[in-house]
């Protein structure tokens, strides 16, 4: 409504969720000065309709052209005080976890901001552009320069809690009462060897208890986590401890997965859109050469309220 002059009632914001996407607001085509006015006044003296080059596009406006779409990425320095974008991992016994698990050195996690707000409908620009830029390339260690397309998966990201998982845990003949995980014979699932119970429920289809969870249920980022960080690298050794994996899951997630609070039900909300990377047509490798796509992960985590992506990229390679 219209305050009256004078009037110092403050405007109220709208109750959460904000709206996800922010168009700033238009500004005016700036009136022709120097050159463009001169030739403007030539153009009418000769009686001639003389075109003009037309005015760039005000901010915040998409064209139906593409090639104008850019985001503007650029790298998120570490938070202070922290020695990686996941400070939740920085302590000793994280990083001892990791080094056991073999993923000290093939997990790897970088922040980046953009300025263009994210909209479902321009997700193949927004990825490729993601992709295509210098901090990325770096990041992936690729020697490529080009991205002709990203071939992507939309990942749910609704979990909010560890209570996900009780079914793993209530299985006597998976995970012990004291939490002790129940070993197996080893099996070899697509050039990894599992050797437990946990890991063949996350990542063996032929096992027994793989129907406790349903596809859909599998395509949550929390659980790809899990399937992750249990499977572990090429070199990994696996924990006797379920609450161990638990523990780790649980401050990765909370690093690279976003939430706010609804101000009219007071219910936390899971913001952050997730994507998962299969692959890069193109210059640039998405894994090295040799790495077994099944057992590697490359995850895209965009939290559009503070305009930030995470990428989480772990290549399963051999090393003989």
């Amino acid at each position: 409504r219209r305050l009256g002059h004078g009037s110092r009632q403050a405007w109220s914001a709208p109750p959460w969720p904000w709206p996800m996407v922010d168009v700033p607001p238009q500004r005016e085509a700036p009136r022709p000065t120097g050159a463009r006015c001169r030739l403007r006044a030539a153009a009418g003296k000769a009686g001639i309709q003389k075109a003009l080059p037309p005015p760039a596009p005000a901010p915040g406006r998409v064209g139906a052209a593409m090639a104008d779409v850019t985001f503007g990425f650029r790298p998120l320095e570490v938070p202070k005080d922290a020695k990686s974008h996941t400070p939740s991992l920085d302590a000793f016994e994280q990083q001892q976890r990791l080094m056991q698990w073999g993923l000290e050195q093939p997990l790897k996690v970088t922040k980046l901001q953009f300025v263009r707000a994210f909209k479902r409908g321009l997700a193949d620009e927004f990825m490729q552009e993601l992709f295509s830029c210098d901090a990325v390339r770096e990041f992936l260690g690729a020697a490529g320069n080009h991205v002709e397309s990203v071939d992507y998966e939309d990942r749910r990201c609704s979990v909010k809690n560890l209570e996900f998982f009780d079914r793993i845990a209530a299985e006597p003949q998976i995970v012990a009462p004291s939490g002790h995980i129940r070993r197996c014979m080893d099996e070899d699932v697509d050039g990894k060897v599992l050797s437990d119970e946990v890991q063949k429920v996350l990542i063996d289809p032929s096992s027994e208890h793989y129907d406790l969870y349903g596809e859909d249920e599998r395509g949550e980022v929390i659980f790809r986590l899990l399937r992750l960080l249990c499977g572990g690298g090429a070199m990994a050794q696996t924990s006797e401890s379920f609450p161990d994996y638990l523990d780790t899951l649980r401050k990765l997630y909370r690093d690279v997965v976003s939430v706010a609070k609804d101000r009219a039900t007071a219910e936390i909300k899971v913001t952050t859109v997730a994507f998962e990377v299969k692959g890069l047509a193109g210059s640039v490798e998405l894994f090295p050469a040799g790495a077994q796509p099944t057992h590697s992960l490359c995850l895209a985590l965009v939290d559009p309220l503070r305009k930030h992506v995470t990428l989480l990229h772990m290549a399963h390679a051999p090393i003989w």
